[in-house]
């Protein structure tokens, strides 16, 4: 069996490593020998980074598209979905599997024309929604809806952008499975808390340190964390935060906390590698999530945090956290559904205020 994965770009990123190591992972074994992946170019000199050296040493793995582009441009585009076809229609491919917004669309088009059998598409974000202008919404939601038309099988890595999806007429339920990204849990379960790295990260020894992985850009969250780090210093004037990653947001990341003047409050690693993740969670007593603060459990032991942003923390019998959640910004029910039941004691029913 041939399979062909294609994905808009390898920038270092969730999606991204989830569909690397699932092409990689397919090809290590010995019946699934016929798996690619084709990408659009990834610049490796931006603050996003690129993933493309993972296959350095896996040859006839990845391909690269040269007009296969994030950016709108219908030149581009239509010489990608050319090129897309021509590769299909010659490599004859019994399965395509989309990832991303873009690759996802010209991707199970070009596919559907070429008469590839099994088309599917992986949603590890919404391409459309209100963090987009109302005509930029409309013609995303057209698209993915003639798109979703040539699609097979849906895959989300969350059960709302499942929901997301067929609110919006985009498929039928008996099409969409929900798998929720994989990774190794050994190097995060045995990181520990090292003196060396918080002094070389300018972290004090009393320093409540909270940590967020996530490229610098809209929609991981981060905005949402600044709005509530005044509160959250005001309750625990020893707070922190280390932002691990880069991103083109950087700045105006920055500007948004000297204008507030928590600057000094934040620490920026900048663009690291997959690897170095795991120590950096070292030294850190919370681990935010958009749309939730992972706080360690024992400076919060005997304290709520009340106020009218943030909800009452209860204790997960996993060692060292709990979460901690905004009121006003919607949050998936279903993350404890996918953890094991003695990691949760419990979690408060929650009246999401849906986007």
């Amino acid at each position: 069996m041939r399979i062909t994965h294609l994905i808009t770009r390898l920038i270092v990123g969730g999606a991204q490593e989830n569909t690397i190591q699932t092409v990689l992972g397919l090809r290590a074994k010995s019946q699934w020998e016929q798996v690619e992946l084709v990408s659009g170019p990834t610049d490796p000199t931006l603050p996003e980074g690129s993933l493309e050296p993972l296959f350095d040493e896996v040859p006839n793995a990845l391909s690269i598209e040269p007009n296969l582009v994030r950016e709108v441009s219908p030149f581009k585009d239509a010489l990608a979905f050319e090129a897309l076809y021509r590769r299909f229609k010659r490599d004859r491919p019994d399965v395509v599997h989309t990832h991303s917004g873009k690759a996802g669309i010209l991707g199970r088009l070009a596919a559907r024309r070429a008469g590839v059998p099994c088309i599917i598409h992986t949603i590890h974000g919404p391409s459309f929604g209100e963090f987009q202008g109302s005509l930029s919404n409309l013609c995303f939601t057209a698209a993915e809806k003639i798109a979703g038309a040539c699609t097979d099988h849906f895959i989300g890595v969350a059960q709302a952008m499942c929901s997301q999806y067929l609110a919006a007429g985009i498929g039928t339920p008996e099409r969409y499975s929900t798998i929720p990204s994989g990774f190794d849990l050994k190097p995060f379960l045995h990181s520990h808390l090292s003196k060396e790295l918080r002094h070389k990260l300018g972290l004090e020894e009393g320093d409540f340190v909270i940590g967020k992985v996530a490229r610098l850009f809209d929609l991981k969250g981060h905005k949402e964390l600044f709005e509530v780090l005044p509160e959250l210093i005001e309750k625990i004037p020893q707070t922190k935060l280390l932002l691990v990653g880069g991103g083109p947001l950087r700045d105006a990341f920055e500007h948004q906390l000297h204008a507030m003047g928590l600057r000094h409050r934040v620490v920026f690693t900048g663009l690291v590698s997959p690897e170095e993740v795991a120590p950096l969670m070292g030294p850190w007593m919370c681990w935010s999530i958009c749309p939730f603060v992972k706080a360690s459990q024992e400076p919060f032991r005997k304290r709520w945090l009340p106020g009218s942003r943030l909800l009452r923390i209860r204790w997960m019998e996993l060692p060292r956290y709990a979460y901690l959640v905004r009121r006003d910004i919607w949050c998936h029910r279903e993350i404890p559904q996918h953890c094991s039941r003695h990691w949760w004691s419990w979690l408060p029913t929650l009246r999401p205020k849906r986007p």
